[in-house]
């Protein structure tokens, strides 16, 4: 009997979830568009994108783009000109196989991350190879890094560990330089897993946190919750400069959200190498209160913070004390927790983890008009 009242109770709570917010346009919104975009349907071989893997400003405020498939990267002016190339495919010196992040250093310089090839691997600003940045001797690399202070980055890395009590999952944000081991640890968690058990292994790799950092080495961090959301700030150094706070009530996604996520992921899997009959991914039934990549500082000193609860691509902005801003909505974008919005000091990127029709990275500026409708 008590069983099947907790049981009822659980579904009461369950149907009250409330449903998305609706966001409109107010004297406190930024509309935020793309104003251009950088990869081509068919034409020049250059500017045709296969896996759009990172992106980011350069120094010069050029734009690189990882691109996983052609195992390069790429660097194009703002208006999408092709200007060179970091790596090409191979197994040799300076020549990638798998590359799975790009940090643009502070100098100008790339570090192109490739665990099949040894780890992080230095190019110039010009594309020439340097070596071997930091060598991860075949081990995971770091993945969704951002450029900081001193020529290092922050990542986020994936391990495993075995011992008598069975395999252990370890997620780690962390600050890397010269050394496998990070400078400084701002995350992490371990759990036990079973190599069976995909569901376990994805939900842990790809939705235990979110996290953004600044070129000065300031870091925020934001564990993923479908109950209101927590962002942490630190120094470079680790030390906890703040945290930002908001409640807000559960909210279920619908079963076409369900079905479109599990696709996605698993469509990422497959085309990463994963063989689709090992994939049996089902998502969590309510919306992830800050998605994946909802994290970002911009060059006005704000903090951007995407609720994940409302309808369409909507960023809560917070001053570096905390206080909340304005709000803002991305316009003209594909809507899916796997679009990577990369908020940069130098501008905002977009770009689509699994792009509907081809290959391309949007380049966001706000909106002439200010706010209002667009």
């Amino acid at each position: 009997m008590k069983e099947a009242a907790l049981a009822i109770l659980a579904l009461l709570v369950a149907s009250c979830a409330a449903p998305p917010q609706t966001v409109g346009y107010g004297p406190d919104t930024l509309l935020v568009i793309p104003v251009d975009s950088i990869g081509i349907q068919i034409g020049d071989p250059d500017r045709m994108l296969g896996t759009v893997g990172e992106a980011a400003f350069t120094p010069e405020g050029n734009i690189a783009v990882l691109d996983e498939a052609s195992a390069c990267a790429r660097v194009f002016s703002p208006d999408g000109r092709f200007l060179n190339q970091v790596g090409v495919r191979g197994s040799g010196p300076g020549e990638l196989l798998a590359p799975g992040a790009l940090a643009v250093l502070s100098d100008g310089s790339f570090g192109v991350m490739d665990a099949s090839m040894g780890g992080v691997h230095r190019f110039s600003a010009d594309g020439l190879y340097q070596g071997l940045m930091i060598d991860f001797q075949g081990t995971a690399t770091p993945q969704w890094v951002w450029s900081v202070d001193n020529e290092a980055f922050v990542g986020m890395r994936h391990s495993f560990r075995q011992d008598e009590q069975g395999i252990f999952m370890a997620v780690t944000i962390g600050r890397w330089s010269t050394s496998p081991e990070p400078d400084v640890v701002y995350y992490h968690e371990e759990q036990s897993v079973d190599p069976h058990n995909m569901d376990r292994i994805i939900r842990l790799g790809m939705f235990s946190a979110t996290f953004a950092a600044g070129p000065d080495g300031e870091v925020l961090v934001a564990p993923h919750s479908t109950n209101g959301y927590h962002v942490s700030r630190y120094s470079s150094d680790g030390t906890l400069l703040g945290e930002i706070r908001r409640n807000l009530d559960p909210v279920r996604k619908t079963e076409e959200e369900i079905e479109d996520e599990r696709n996605l992921i698993t469509d990422i899997l497959v085309e990463r190498g994963n063989p689709r009959a090992m994939i049996q991914y089902q998502p969590d039934p309510y919306r992830y209160q800050i998605p994946p990549f909802g994290l970002g500082l911009d060059g006005e000193g704000r903090i951007w913070v995407r609720n994940g609860t409302a309808d369409g691509l909507v960023f809560d902005l917070y001053s570096r004390d905390g206080e909340h801003l304005s709000t803002a909505r991305l316009s003209g974008l594909e809507d899916s927790d796997m679009l990577v919005v990369r908020i940069m000091p130098r501008g905002i990127l977009a770009w689509s983890m699994q792009a509907p029709d081809y290959p391309k990275v949007y380049v966001m500026e706000e909106s002439q008009a200010g706010t209002g409708n667009p």
